[in-house]
């Protein structure tokens, strides 16, 4: 079956793989380089369609591991880079495309890492570009999709305050939880609720016998009058 998320990658047989699947279906899709952004603009327009898509960019920042499975130094190979000169021009050309529904950024920094700092490093960076991205295009929303808890060491720990607090520092405009908001039970998703400092929803969690539920099921934001 179509997965719901394809990493476009850089060669070009892989392109033409995913424009095959993108005149059917695609639900969102990892952009690895910048001159994919206008091909998938291309092929949409001419399918009517419009595609959910997030950046894959590279932080910059040296992972203690080995250097073949290190991914989040500055390497055109990994990501686009963070130079503003370079993705910022992209990024609005993706918000204001009415053929793009830009979804926001996705990073990667190794495997078998040997300590977090690369991982702390790259969060603050994403956190400044996610800030200077919401400065200047006032017409958007900072939302998270689910699956903030992921089943990391630290997370497993701490059992997602942790987490949650370094999700209060990216201030998301709103949050719905996914399956792993629920691994450590929906009463501890509960608690982890009101340790939030943004709004969390779900339509569809409630209590079986009376109904009740879980979670506000909208929220509403005005943005720019």
């Amino acid at each position: 079956g179509t997965q719901d998320v394809f990493d476009i990658a850089g060669e070009y047989e892989a392109v033409q793989i995913v424009f095959a699947v993108l005149a059917d279906a695609l639900d969102a899709g990892i952009v690895d380089s910048l001159q994919e952004v206008a091909l998938i603009e291309k092929i949409c327009k001419e399918k009517g369609k419009v595609a959910k898509i997030l950046f894959r960019v590279t932080p910059g920042v040296k992972s203690s591991s080995h250097d073949y499975i290190v991914t989040g130094k500055k390497d055109p190979k990994f990501g686009i880079p963070l130079d503003d000169e370079i993705v910022m021009p992209q990024i609005k050309a993706a918000i204001d495309s009415e053929y793009i529904d830009f979804y926001g950024f996705h990073f990667h920094v190794g495997s078998q890492l040997f300590d977090n700092d690369s991982h702390l490093q790259a969060t603050d960076i994403i956190l400044g570009l996610v800030d200077k991205v919401r400065n200047e295009e006032k017409n958007t929303l900072y939302c998270i999709a689910g699956d903030m808890f992921r089943g990391s060491v630290i997370d497993s720990e701490f059992q997602g305050l942790s987490t949650i607090e370094i999700m209060n520092m990216l201030s998301p405009d709103v949050v719905t939880p996914g399956n792993h908001e629920t691994d450590y039970g929906i009463a501890h998703l509960l608690f982890i609720e009101k340790c939030a400092k943004f709004p969390i929803i779900n339509a569809n969690l409630h209590i079986k016998t009376n109904g009740a539920r879980l979670f506000k099921p909208h929220h509403i934001i005005e943005i720019d009058g």
